[in-house]
């Protein structure tokens, strides 16, 4: 939000420093909410695909896309985010250019693959044989998407810069930790707490937006129809399983505040208790195609 107070770069530490005896731009006001068209976005990708038409009852067609989407923001500075990843303003209102990471929509790898398959079973047979084994037909949708991007946050207005909004103040990176060793990898402790701490007193920490990355994606989902000739109409039996393997595929952290206003470490901070997808559904249908 604007109403905070101003802030000026410290080079000699390299952080992002509360001016010292600065005022509130608006000290008879509160809360003052906005939103700006200010961020700027880069997307770099690429896409490949492979088709085949139906060919002896096998039809199939994948594609895979390696994307790079980087923001100075993704969404509104309006207090509240736009993204569940997200945070609702830039730790400084006025300098939203150092918020450069990666978008809270950035996906690095996709794949997605289908098919179909139309079983030969029954193509000699005759009367109520032909009926039953023929017309079945198989498909499956198969799905990996990379994790999404967040940030771990102080969770308290630590460097005193008078913001009234849920503070987005970042820590800093403890000796030997970076963005490539800081991530676990269990959802009973997704990150390395230990990987962050609080920067100098006034000071913002040097952690980016968006540093680290959630689980993971994997769906499976299968479908098999029977189509059965009702005279010149078609009758179609369908069981659909979403989540084939029913794959608990988790969010992104639960909570994104490592701290206490006391200092203290919020315990299980890193856990995750959360599901991005649910978990495998069955489902029957009768369609009437005429």
């Amino acid at each position: 939000m604007p109403n905070q107070l101003p802030v000026r770069f410290n080079a000699a530490d390299g952080h992002w420093q509360v001016v010292p005896g600065a005022t509130l731009p608006y000290p008879s006001w509160g809360r003052i909410r906005t939103r700006s068209n200010v961020a700027r976005s880069w997307y770099n990708g690429m896409t490949a695909s492979v088709n085949r038409r139906f060919m002896n009852g096998l039809l199939f067609q994948g594609s895979y896309t390696y994307g790079n989407s980087r923001d100075t923001w993704s969404g509104g500075l309006i207090g509240g985010s736009d993204f569940e990843n997200g945070a609702g303003s830039a730790t400084s209102y006025n300098h939203p250019e150092f918020e450069l990471g990666p978008s809270s929509y950035d996906v690095r790898h996709t794949l997605v693959f289908n098919a179909v398959y139309q079983l030969p079973f029954g193509r000699s047979a005759t009367g109520a044989a032909r009926r039953l084994v023929q017309g079945w037909q198989l498909g499956i949708v198969a799905n990996y998407a990379s994790g999404i991007p967040f940030t771990p946050f102080i969770g308290y207005d630590y460097a005193l810069d008078g913001s009234s909004d849920p503070n987005p103040q970042k820590p800093d990176w403890a000796p030997g930790f970076n963005a490539d060793n800081a991530i676990i990898g269990d959802p009973n402790n997704w990150y390395n707490a230990n990987a962050f701490v609080l920067p100098p007193p006034g000071e913002y920490g040097n952690v980016g937006r968006n540093s680290l990355r959630g689980p993971d994606l994997k769906m499976v989902d299968l479908s098999i129809f029977k189509n059965t000739a009702v005279g010149k109409q078609m009758i179609q039996f369908r069981i659909e399983i979403f989540n084939l393997f029913d794959r608990v595929n988790f969010a992104t952290p639960n909570s994104a505040a490592l701290f206490n206003p006391d200092g203290t470490r919020i315990p299980n901070a890193t856990n995750i208790i959360r599901t991005a997808s649910t978990s495998r559904q069955v489902q029957f249908g009768l369609k009437f195609m005429f």
